[in-house]
């Protein structure tokens, strides 16, 4: 079977290192037009290393303290906070997600109407995990009391996000790492419920409070420090069953599921699990396989053996911007313009270039 498609649509995982959203919103509107169904407002400054920007919500919390920091990448180093009385409540204050979001709407907003974004664009806030921050930051005996309080104010602050957004101009993400990454075998960091029901279970509960006329999307992540994931995917099969997991759990609609490919991963082997996913037309399977380093035909390789397995998909990066330099976001957007123009073909997996088998070094 042959797929030939006019055009791709691009999704934009979060963060985009550039000085503001105003940049941000009009580096990526005015270039993509319908292309890009929704639009994040790059989770610039302090929120560029994604769950870092909690550090100062930790600090600030009611009945918690440093407990012990340790390296996490070379340019992170990760604190872990714990109980201070085991008797007494942790409360948190404002976790600075609503009002950055609220903020940046409004740039959005200002854009849509003097038509640098599209008529169509969705604003778009991606969100980490209760367990994600609680995993990163919270030592493990003191993990349920405190993931009960951030849960809790996090759920608070999506609230006013969709108080405050229309409902057919927002999109909300949950950026799934932690439980990828413990379902894949990560020992870096630890977790009071590490087993695959409880993570699905909260996966499932996050997705049903966003409110049905509001999109809502999974980001599937293996982390990124240093553009390097912390577990290697061995191919997309636990991204598949947690797809097909959600979406037969979920009981709103998911519009997108965005899955990670590795820069070296264009062999049939690590696709070949997309035969099994099983979720509704409407939920749009993103395939983060654009990578900078090797651009354009590296992509294309990538595609044409994706397409052999999954006839339709979207196109991403595998993870945010935020750690990239500056200097590259112009390159890498007209990369993305390239592809999402290039109406590749894809077809079976029979020639000896699709079909080769992925040999682990």
């Amino acid at each position: 079977m042959t797929i030939e498609r006019s055009h791709w649509l691009v999704h934009f995982v979060g963060s985009v290192p550039l000085k503001s959203t105003a940049e941000v919103l009009k580096a990526i509107g005015p270039l993509f037009g319908e292309l890009a169904p929704r639009i994040p407002d790059g989770e610039t400054g302090a929120r560029s290393l994604w769950i870092q920007f909690q550090r100062a919500a930790m600090e600030r919390a009611a009945n918690l303290g440093k407990h012990r920091e340790y390296v996490l990448s070379p340019n992170i180093t990760q604190l872990v906070f714990g109980l201070l009385d085991k008797t007494a409540p942790v409360s948190f204050g404002r976790l600075g997600y609503a009002e950055n979001a609220i903020d940046s709407y409004q740039e959005f907003s200002a854009l849509k109407r003097s038509g640098q974004i599209h008529k169509d664009t969705r604003f778009q806030v991606s969100l980490p995990t209760p367990l994600a921050v609680t995993a990163g930051f919270i030592e493990p005996h003191s993990q349920q009391a405190t993931e009960s309080a951030y849960e809790q104010r996090l759920l608070d602050e999506l609230r006013e996000i969709c108080r405050t957004v229309p409902a057919k101009e927002l999109s909300v993400q949950w950026d799934v790492a932690y439980e990828i990454l413990f379902l894949a075998g990560y020992e870096g960091s630890t977790y009071y419920d590490m087993s695959r029901a409880g993570l699905l279970r909260r996966l499932v509960a996050l997705g049903e409070q966003v409110p049905v006329d509001v999109e809502l999307g999974y980001h599937l992540c293996y982390g990124d420090p240093g553009h390097k994931h912390l577990v290697e995917p061995v191919d997309l099969t636990l991204c598949v069953e947690m797809s097909n997991e959600l979406v037969r759990r979920v009981t709103r609609s998911i519009e997108w599921i965005h899955m990670p490919v590795p820069r070296e991963r264009n062999d049939a082997n690590y696709f070949r699990p997309l035969r099994a996913l099983s979720v509704p037309s409407h939920t749009h399977i993103i395939l983060g396989l654009i990578h900078l380093t090797d651009g354009f035909d590296g992509a294309v390789d990538r595609i044409r053996t994706a397409t052999a397995f999954l006839p339709c998909f979207d196109l991403a990066t595998e993870c945010g911007f935020g750690r990239r330099d500056p200097k590259t976001v112009e390159e890498l957007l007209a990369l993305h313009k390239r592809l999402a123009l290039a109406g590749v073909a894809g077809s079976t997996v029979d020639s000896d270039t699709k079909a080769r088998e992925f040999q682990p070094n």
